[in-house]
């Protein structure tokens, strides 16, 4: 593959592309699950890859009748931690405080676009991470981080009231 920058410029240009054709806010990060749902491919240099010498244009086409919904997951509930949780290995991202009194928020989607690592999984967006909600395993773009302790993983878990939650791994009850 050569440099992919001229075809990251490419891509940047193809997502006003689409924002205008669908007539709504349509993100950079929607865009690339669109085109990776679209073309069957994950990996993010496999996708820039298949997007080299294409015109934004092109790129705009593939989603034309596109249905941006599945790609943005339904928020089912969201989880309220009093205090944030010290994750060996998972820091936070995010530059400001969202979060009111050192807490810490966990979503769980409706329709994600990416079921890894079970189709019921939380999202803790402060720390760019998704935890398996059977065994608390928190995940980087599908590479494990770390694991939330179980007590925390219990007593998150305790507080969905909204939806089914898989079972608890078999190791974790045990703990």
């Amino acid at each position: 593959m050569s440099d992919p920058s001229k075809t990251i410029n490419t891509f940047i240009q193809s997502c006003s592309l689409v924002r205008d054709q669908q007539g709504s806010p349509v993100e950079a990060d929607d865009v690339q699950a669109a085109l990776s749902d679209v073309l069957g491919i994950d990996d993010e240099m496999k996708l820039v890859s298949h997007l080299e010498g294409m015109t934004p244009e092109q790129i705009a086409e593939i989603l034309e009748e596109y249905d941006f919904d599945r790609v943005r997951p339904v928020i089912l509930e969201e989880i309220y931690l009093e205090e944030v949780l010290q994750i060996e290995g998972v820091d936070h991202f995010f530059k400001e405080e969202r979060i009111k009194e050192k807490g810490e928020i966990w979503q769980i989607h409706k329709n994600d676009a990416d079921p890894f690592p079970h189709p019921i999984h939380a999202h803790s967006y402060a720390r760019r991470v998704k935890m398996d909600l059977r065994n608390g395993d928190i995940y980087r773009k599908r590479k494990l981080e770390g694991q939330m302790p179980a007590k925390e993983l219990i007593a998150l878990r305790e507080k969905v009231r909204t939806i089914d939650l898989p079972p608890l791994d078999s190791e974790i009850k045990s703990r």
